[in-house]
């Protein structure tokens, strides 16, 4: 909100003739020319026989005007155009109260093969939406540029290009605006500033048009580019498909690269805030993003599927790469962010909230690699993220950031969450064996309406997972830690605290595998049970953890007949206030073996310090404790 309003008074300071749906007064224009003392180099549009503020079309004066080769400098009032061609060296100079109105379909202003161009303080009426959403000049772009470089748009308003397609909304081409489009198909584009723009109302069925801001490559040589573009300080909103747009094409087709957007805002849009699908080198700083992807006023987004990634704050696409938010703040959207196989997508210091669907949402078959998200915020409590990228290393990191819905984790190897916390704690979600080597540390995990960390299924095996330093907490009525059958394999749980909780940890099914590689130096307090397994565990050393306000036992192995007993340590463990039980094995089986209950400590348990059945007694080895 603080980036709207400091552009709000941006615009009031350049007198941007704005109309009364946004906000700010526009003034109505001087009926007589304003009388401007021209500095060398320029001339009006007047000297070639323009009328403002007249029914005439004043095109080919101010053509004339452009192709005399001095810079033009504009009245106050409005121009009737079709279609103006800029020129290398040019500056277009506006009153700020000057307003060029289009009078046919195409672009106001064409920037083609142009170098050293400045347009500035004036205004762009599209032509369109002049009754309703369908009334009006059809497919219209304030200003196209082209196989350019060295280009300044400063302090520009474009309003009301394109109109809507009644009878079809989504077949939009023909129909739909831009406000500004930079494109590179017809050669290199490079060094534009887009600084102090507000555009508004660019009608579009989400498919052909509807942006705001239109940055793109596609040209069928992928050296061919455009680059090193900046736009900062500007306002879109009530657009029918992005606010801003990074596009380029895939395999032969160029993408944009060096794109920067700063102190930006964009709302209302029908689809995304930004789409990067898809650039390199794209760096969204310090901008604001509110209400986009069901934004409705020019069609209904939910024609192309509630879960669509594109109706989003920020999307990013399979193909892009080195992506960079900062400092961004998105609220109000159907997803905040959404991303696909993104390489090296950096989130950092965002915050996002109230989204309709999903904070942060995978929108493909594939996440990216070497992901990091840092000091960020996501506050909707919904569940979120669900990375999945089905081979390869993942290099997902995340610290320092909250997530107050649950987090899903669905495939990934190789990923660490350090510093985070889990409103809603985290889900499993995958098929077999695809969670490897995921590390939390110091993290926290809340367990207030589900299980702090648990399985969705019982039909895979999530491998390697580590919680070293974190904290599970919770208000009686959940388990810090839930594995199902066959849910889990070599985990580590170090120096970790389980607090409030049903059962610290719980193995509803250990089915005889090595659920844990270890659980050491942890502590329980206020739980039902601390560790509690359930049919038989191998090759886990239990050691050093501490217990206290413990309701029923500490530690509880339950064995099955079908199940086994195998290589178990249990080691150095102590109770301290309020115990009921110890240490609780039932050992049912024939296959027990090597298991040792060494240097334990349950001297203060009210009820049992040790219980221990077994059909095997020589098996397990039971002393100084």
């Amino acid at each position: 909100m603080k980036n709207i309003v400091f552009f709000l008074l941006v615009i009031l300071n350049c007198s941007f003739p704005v109309n009364a749906q946004s906000g700010v007064t526009k003034k109505k224009p001087t009926s007589k020319p304003l009388v401007v003392r021209q500095s060398s180099g320029f001339v009006t549009p007047e000297e070639f026989g323009a009328k403002v503020n007249d029914s005439q079309d004043d095109t080919e004066s101010i053509q004339h005007a452009i192709d005399s080769g001095k810079n033009v400098t504009f009245a106050n009032g409005q121009y009737l155009v079709k279609s103006l061609k800029g020129r290398s060296g040019l500056t277009l100079k506006g009153s700020g109260h000057t307003v060029l109105k289009a009078t046919i379909s195409g672009d106001v202003i064409t920037l083609i093969g142009v170098s050293n161009v400045r347009i500035e303080n004036l205004s762009i009426d599209g032509g369109g939406q002049t009754i309703d959403k369908f009334s009006g000049i059809r497919g219209v772009t304030g200003i196209r540029v082209n196989k350019s470089s060295q280009i300044t748009l400063k302090s520009i308003y474009i309003s009301k290009c394109g109109i809507i397609n009644q009878e079809n909304p989504q077949v939009d081409n023909g129909f739909s605006g831009m406000g500004i489009s930079v494109r590179c198909d017809l050669g290199p584009v490079s060094n534009i500033l887009i600084e102090n723009v507000y555009v508004e109302d660019i009608a579009g069925g989400g498919m052909n048009g509807g942006d705001g801001i239109y940055i793109a490559g596609y040209n069928n040589d992928t050296s061919v580019v455009t680059k090193a573009v900046t736009i900062k300080k500007c306002f879109v909103k009530r657009v029918g498909r992005h606010c801003y747009t990074v596009a380029g094409g895939v395999g032969k087709y160029s993408m944009p690269t060096q794109v920067t957007i700063l102190n930006c805002s964009g709302a209302q849009a029908g689809l995304s805030g930004v789409d990067i699908e898809d650039g390199r080198n794209v760096t969204i700083q310090n901008s604001t993003f509110i209400n986009c992807g069901n934004y409705y006023n020019f069609y209904d987004s939910n024609v192309y599927g509630v879960t669509y990634r594109l109706r989003s704050g920020i999307a990013t696409s399979n193909h892009s790469e080195n992506i960079r938010l900062s400092g961004v703040t998105i609220y109000n959207c159907y997803y905040g962010i959404s991303f696909q196989a993104t390489r090296q997508l950096t989130v950092d210091n965002t915050k996002v909230g109230q989204s309709e669907s999903s904070d942060i949402f995978q929108g493909g078959a594939s996440g990216g690699t070497s992901m990091l998200i840092s000091d960020s915020q996501f506050k909707t409590a919904k569940p979120c993220m669900q990375y999945y990228l089905p081979k390869g290393d993942a290099g997902l990191i995340v610290r320092n950031t909250s997530f107050s819905g649950e987090v899903l984790i669905s495939s990934i190897k190789n990923g660490t969450y350090r510093n985070c916390t889990f409103g809603k704690g985290i889900k499993l979600v995958a098929g077999s064996k695809s969670i490897q080597s995921v590390n939390f540390e110091n993290c926290t995990f809340k367990a207030l309406s589900d299980h702090a960390v648990k399985s969705a299924n019982i039909s895979y095996l999530a491998q390697e997972i580590s919680f070293i330093g974190c904290k599970f907490l919770g208000n009686g009525k959940f388990d810090g830690i839930n594995i199902p059958y066959n849910g889990a394999i070599d985990w580590i749980i170090s120096k970790s605290s389980f607090n409030k909780l049903a059962n610290g940890i719980m193995v509803t099914n250990g089915n005889s595998k090595n659920v844990f590689n270890k659980i050491e130096d942890c502590r329980f307090s206020e739980v039902d049970n601390g560790i509690n397994i359930i049919q038989g565990i191998t090759k886990v050393s239990i050691k050093g953890n501490s217990f206290s306000s413990v309701r029923d036992w500490a530690i509880h192995i339950s064995e099955q007949p079908d199940s086994q007993l195998i290589n178990n340590i249990i080691s150095g463990n102590t109770g301290g206030k309020l115990v009921n039980n110890g240490i609780r094995i039932d050992a049912k089986s024939e296959v027990i073996k090597s298991n040792q209950i060494i240097n334990n400590n349950f001297k203060s348990a009210r009820t049992k310090k040790y219980s221990i059945s077994n059909n095997q007694p020589s098996t397990i080895l039971k002393t100084n404790n």
